[in-house]
């Protein structure tokens, strides 16, 4: 294999099977795909409500990035789709162009179920559940825990990507916990650890929405935090502005772990392709097309919040530069060991970006050892090199993400706190860590009310 197929390969791996790879469950491109194939999961839809097609549409367009055998649908899909986005006429369109397929349950297949109705005491089959402010999962045989109260949207994207999260744990076989735990979290609350489905952690009633922001990055982290945006009940779109900044284009890669990517916009440029999905959906959009460096200052009209979803340390160095208000950030790990985790910060902060961001610990020299088929099979140095230096990724990380790193925004505008610092992992997400950032105070970000809550 010369260098120009190498790279062709690696452009279009999928970032889930390169998992595979590095773990030594598979000896080639070919392969690692190959077990992605035969990869099923199962979506149970019982109870119909706006929370539950946010959390069955998100869980959908996640799972089937990485379940590549097919993810299926049983209930009554021929109901109106009550959210804003995509702009369907059924629920059973959207489930569609999403890339699931309607079909009755197997009792093979790992199961989600969202909504009420029997329990059932397959190990295999977890529930979705969202509550107010708070998402999360449990085992289908476990009767709900809470009161249900109306989901805001994030909650609701939040228990779909954390039940795509838990189908992978199911299929792939290494977490023993998978299928029988009761994990979730309140993004109002977040240090409520245990009880973060009780009346306290459920939140307030929802009263604004974030409607200007500047969004640097529209990778795997950045397109998770446009779907919490798309799925969030806002009246009237126009009235909300989001700067999207980027220079990269999509590739086959790229569709793997970003959800709003489709195969259509591959060679597009993000910014563009982003910006078509959300003009469509009737949001304003601003294009920058350029490296962030730090080297500009934000102008007075500018959006007050600087999203950062980028994996690049010179520019997270820079984050403070340009005199933002309010900053957030995301990232999420790299390896086979830490894909699942995730850490969010805020700015300003006791800590400043560039000292958190001194040292760039990147870059994998060791290559040829790891990868001993292909280089056995001819492929030069830096071709192996460039692929141990390729980021393992899963969508379901990005999808738990999103929503997490929008409601940050969210409890500022309802009088709530802002986290310096937050790591987490999806493997115990009850071992989640948090410090408060008391250096900002509540600010006008720029809000408009919201049409309703998802319930």
């Amino acid at each position: 294999m010369n260098l120009d197929e190498f790279n062709n390969q690696l452009d279009n791996l999928n970032r889930t099977a390169k998992l595979f790879l590095d773990q030594n469950e598979a000896a080639s491109f070919e392969e690692s795909h190959h077990k992605l194939q035969q990869y099923r999961l199962h979506a149970e839809y019982r109870t119909n409500s706006a929370a539950n097609q946010v959390a069955l549409l998100t869980f959908i367009n996640t799972a089937s990035r990485f379940a590549l055998g097919g993810v299926t649908v049983s209930g009554d899909l021929n109901v109106a789709l009550e959210i804003p986005y995509p702009r369907f006429q059924t629920l059973g369109d959207a489930v569609i162009a999403l890339g699931a397929v309607p079909a009755e349950p197997d009792a093979l297949i790992p199961a989600v179920v969202f909504g009420e109705g029997r329990q059932q005491d397959h190990d295999r089959t977890i529930r979705a559940v969202a509550t107010g402010w708070s998402g999360g999962i449990a085992p289908a045989s476990l009767p709900l825990p809470i009161s249900m109260k109306p989901a805001i949207a994030p909650a609701a994207v939040l228990s779909g990507a954390m039940a795509a999260a838990e189908g992978f744990a199911l299929l792939s076989g290494h977490e023993p916990t998978a299928g029988r735990r009761l994990a979730g979290m309140s993004l109002w609350e977040p240090e409520r650890i245990h009880d973060w489905f009780s009346e306290d952690a459920v939140g307030p009633n929802l009263a604004s929405l974030p409607a200007d922001m500047w969004l640097l990055g529209l990778g795997h982290l950045g397109q998770a935090f446009l779907w919490t945006i798309l799925m969030s009940p806002y009246e009237n779109p126009a009235d909300v502005h989001v700067l999207l900044q980027d220079f990269d284009e999509v590739t086959g890669s790229t569709i793997s772990t970003s959800i709003l990517s489709t195969v259509e916009m591959i060679g597009v440029r993000k910014t563009r392709a982003m910006a078509q999905v959300l003009d469509d959906a009737g949001f304003r959009t601003t294009i920058l097309e350029r490296r962030f460096d730090g080297s500009f200052k934000r102008l007075p009209d500018d959006p007050a919040v600087l999203v950062c979803c980028v994996d690049n340390s010179k520019a997270r160095k820079a984050l403070e530069h340009p005199g933002f208000p309010l900053v957030l950030e995301a990232g999420i790990g790299r390896t086979k060991d830490d894909f699942r985790s995730l850490r969010f910060h805020s700015f300003p902060a006791n800590r400043k970006a560039r000292d958190i961001w001194a040292v760039d610990h990147s870059g994998d020299k060791d290559a040829s050892e790891r990868y001993k088929l292909l280089s056995s099979r001819g492929v030069e140095l830096c071709g192996l090199v460039k692929l141990a230096n390729t980021a393992v990724g899963a969508p379901f990380v990005g999808a738990v993400a999103g929503p997490i790193l929008y409601a940050q925004l969210l409890r500022i505008l309802h009088g709530g706190s802002v986290y310096a610092a937050m790591d987490i992992n999806l493997t115990a997400v009850e071992r989640r860590r948090m410090v408060h950032n008391l250096a900002v105070r509540h600010m006008n970000l720029g809000f408009v009310t919201p049409m309703r809550v998802a319930g």
